[in-house]
């Protein structure tokens, strides 16, 4: 029965051409790395694609996959997917090749160098840790070229626009919501929200875009992001809303290219049918010519001395203040107490977990949710809070070790997809003895961080 590699999800589902065999290809374990284009512009989306070779009459564990840096590109993953993978007979020997593939957004021009991806086989009694390296890729990025129109952000595919309003009849004050939609093949994520233009006058408030990718059947990543505006009309009447532009490259027609909306008409009401008058229009009255009362010429002041009550009042106020002000360093002191017992209880609270995890039917998803309560733990924030890319910064910011990076990542994107993966593909047990390790490593890198 041939063994199933747990850690490798299908990112994308095709790719031209096929990369030069790196290393022996009658070897048990061999892996491969190309990419559908070496010379793409700037900001154009390609497919780097990782072929993993395990013999079938050989290979008894599942390997781990660790990814390289992917420096000077855009990295996009798609959520995890079941398992796609398919049998090749290659000299006289029958193979086991599973694929990954990553969507990468070149991020300047020049030459692009892809480090090796490396496949781990980790150690068990009959033999030491084995690590194996595909070859090394050489991308050509290539600038855009000149002739950008104004308003040009910097996309660069096939896209599509779309705009919708809430309402086109409102009140006056009454605010309208312009959600704009762009999606395509292009990298949208850090694309910026297009300048939108509002009528003379009134007030716009933007919300931060909202992130979507999803995948065609094509292999490619179509991303979609989701940007809103929110106008306060200040004037009755007919009003147009601009259109919206964005402009873009199109790597395919070797052309700028510009999409609009359709500019919409806003029809404004007063409230209740009714203009408010302005007060040069409002008529005088029978109160404005009303006699003034008379002032007597000597006014009399009374004094009197405060009675108990007011000498209370002056006293409690900076008692009240002193006591709160102390309750809130003792607050304070108790906080600081509880997370450094957090962080020392981090290592041992995972620990404890992942031991738990190896006979749990939920086995992945508790080591995955070991790995995050223990940095959530360590920073003593919630585990929620936390994302691969705010880990990745954060480790970068205290110097640990970029080894146990790709490992803590190794450990997480594993316990994610083993959710997915048939129930003979993962070794559970093993990857919970992994994650125990890297957390071990972990935490001795941490304290000698603290200690320097």
């Amino acid at each position: 029965m041939a063994r199933r590699l747990g850690i490798l999800t299908l990112i994308l589902l095709a790719i031209t051409g096929r990369p030069a065999r790196s290393q022996d290809s009658n070897a048990d374990l061999f892996v491969e790395a190309a990419v559908d284009q070496a010379a793409p512009f700037v900001g154009q989306q390609i497919l780097y694609t990782v072929r993993v070779y395990e013999a079938l009459d050989q290979v008894d564990t599942s390997p781990l996959y660790e990814a390289p840096d992917f420096e000077g590109f855009w990295r996009v993953d798609i959520q995890p997917m079941p398992f796609s993978q398919t049998s090749q007979q290659i000299s006289n020997r029958t193979y086991i090749v599973s694929e990954i593939r990553v969507a990468l957004y070149a991020t300047r021009p020049g030459e692009l160098r892809i480090d090796p991806a490396t496949i781990v086989l980790p150690e068990t009694v009959f033999r030491p840790e084995q690590r194996v390296s595909s070859n090394s890729v050489t991308v050509q990025a290539l600038p855009l070229p000149d002739g950008a129109p104004d308003g040009f952000s910097g996309a660069v595919g096939q896209f599509e626009l779309a705009a919708t309003l809430n309402r086109q009849t409102v009140t006056l004050g009454e605010p309208v919501t312009l959600r704009l939609t762009v999606r395509g093949t292009g990298n949208i994520e850090p694309l910026p929200a297009p300048n939108v233009r509002p009528p003379t006058g009134w007030q716009v408030f933007a919300n931060p875009g909202t992130y979507i990718t999803a995948q065609d059947s094509a292999g490619r990543v179509i991303g979609e992001k989701q940007f809103e505006w929110v106008f306060i009309p200040n004037a009755a009447g007919a009003t147009q809303l601009p259109a919206v532009t964005l402009a873009y490259f199109d790597p395919a027609g070797l052309a700028y290219r510009t999409l609009e909306t359709t500019p919409t008409t806003i029809e404004v009401h007063a409230n209740g049918g009714i203009i408010a008058q302005t007060t040069e229009s409002v008529p005088q009255t029978a109160f404005d010519r009303l006699p003034l009362k008379p002032v007597p010429a000597a006014v009399t002041v009374t004094t009197s001395q405060p009675a108990w009550w007011f000498w209370l009042l002056w006293f409690i106020a900076p008692t009240g203040a002193a006591a709160s002000a102390g309750w809130v360093v003792h607050q304070q002191r108790r906080q600081r107490e509880r997370s450094k017992l957090r962080r020392a209880a981090a290592l041992d609270r995972a620990k404890a977990r992942l031991q738990t995890s190896e006979t749990a039917p939920d086995a992945f998803r508790q080591i995955g949710e070991a790995v995050w309560e223990y940095f959530g733990d360590k920073l003593d924030c919630a585990p929620q809070r936390l994302s691969q890319e705010s880990l990745r910064q954060m480790l970068a910011e205290r110097q640990i070790p970029a080894e146990l990076g790709k490992r803590i990542t190794v450990c997480l994107e594993r316990s994610n997809e083993g959710l997915y993966a048939p129930m003979s593909a993962v070794d559970r047990r093993q990857l919970a003895t992994y994650t125990r390790d890297t957390l071990e490593l972990m935490e001795a890198a941490w304290e000698r961080q603290q200690s320097d």
